[in-house]
């Protein structure tokens, strides 16, 4: 996530599943959205699904082949 891409575009609420500790930035490695200097507060809150997501990012990120997500989850818009 970049936060201050959060902040300038003045989004009211996050909302993540779980952290990424060597980069994250809302809570792992700094505690940026909370810095009083901002001009914007981002309200955040972690946890959604969050055994599920860490498993998923450990596959994705150790090249796991058989994280594969079906096309059918996507709704086709029947556009370009």
């Amino acid at each position: 996530m970049c936060c201050g891409a959060l902040v300038h575009a003045r989004v009211e609420r996050l909302v993540f599943a779980t952290r990424e500790p060597r980069a994250g930035a809302v809570l792992s490695t700094g505690v940026v959205l909370d810095n009083p200097a901002l001009n914007h507060r981002v309200e955040w809150a972690e946890g959604l699904y969050e055994t599920e997501s860490a498993d998923l990012l450990r596959q994705f990120f150790q090249g796991d082949a058989t994280l594969i997500i079906p096309e059918t989850t996507f709704a086709h818009s029947g556009g370009r």
